[in-house]
Parts: C-alpha cells; structure tokens; sequence
C-alpha cells in the first residue's frame, strides 16, 4: 500500500525545494568546541561536516554526550575524529518515490541533497519529509473527491 501511494505521489512531484532546510555545516578539522556552539547558536541537534563542499560526515549531539559519558574532554577532538561517516545522500531531483525508499532502506532521519557533483546544497528530514508526503495525499484525496 505504501508503495503504490508513493508511486502515485511520485508523479506528482519530484523533491520539492520546501523540503530541503537550511543547514549547518564545519569542516573536518573544526575543534567540537565550535561543533556545539554552531548546534547551539543554530537550535540543531547535529552539523553536517563538509569537505571540498561534499558531505563526509555527520556529528550529532549523542557523539558529544556520549564522549562525556565516557569521560572524554570533547574539547580534545576535532570533527573527523568523531563524525559518522556514513551519510546518505539524494539528488535534487530525486523523485519522491526514490526518496521513500531510501529512507526506508536505512533508520537514518536525514538525508544530504546533493547536485550532479556530489555538492552539498542542503538536507532533508525524515520528518519533514512524512509531512510533505502526508500533504500530498491529502491534496490526493481532495483532488480526487472534487471529480466525483
């Protein structure tokens, strides 16, 4: 059922720019002191680390506590020495269908929108991304009881 809904939003709309949010970037040889100032300065609870303008990374604020549950100064480490690194990623015209699937492929809630190059130019959330699908097939529905 899944399924077909989305292959039925999936001609309606490829990813929508509404989806996609601003985000939060550092570099990969950012201290985690800057890391949690820019989460908190920007109200997010992870920072995507970049390279050359790539997405190589993620850090999220479980990366932090958890190196203070274990006794480690956060102050100590440097982005690459604690991101994630495996992201996913989708192109910006991606279909909704494909962006469905990825998310149900995997248990990540984000996934980095890329250009043909592989640039990051932004992300989008697992939730936003529920909401959005949610919106079409209400218009779906509306759409379809004003035929009858």
């Amino acid at each position: 059922m899944v399924k077909k809904m989305s292959e039925e939003i999936n001609k309606i709309a490829p990813l929508a720019i509404d989806m996609v949010i601003d985000i939060v970037t550092c570099d990969l040889e950012d201290n985690l002191t800057k890391v949690a100032e820019l989460m908190i300065s920007h109200q997010v609870d992870s920072i995507l680390v970049i390279n050359s303008n790539k997405p190589v990374g993620i850090i999220t604020e479980g990366v932090i506590v958890k190196l203070i549950s274990e006794g480690k100064n956060p102050c100590e480490f440097i982005a690459k020495d604690v991101m994630v690194s495996s992201i996913y990623s989708v192109f910006s015209n991606d279909r909704v269908f494909d962006i469905a699937s990825q998310f149900e492929r995997t248990t990540i809630n984000r996934l980095c929108v890329v250009d043909d190059d592989g640039n990051l130019i932004g992300i989008i959330s697992k939730k936003s991304f529920d909401e959005f699908q949610n919106c079409l097939l209400s218009f779906k529905k509306r759409r379809k009881k004003s035929k009858s």
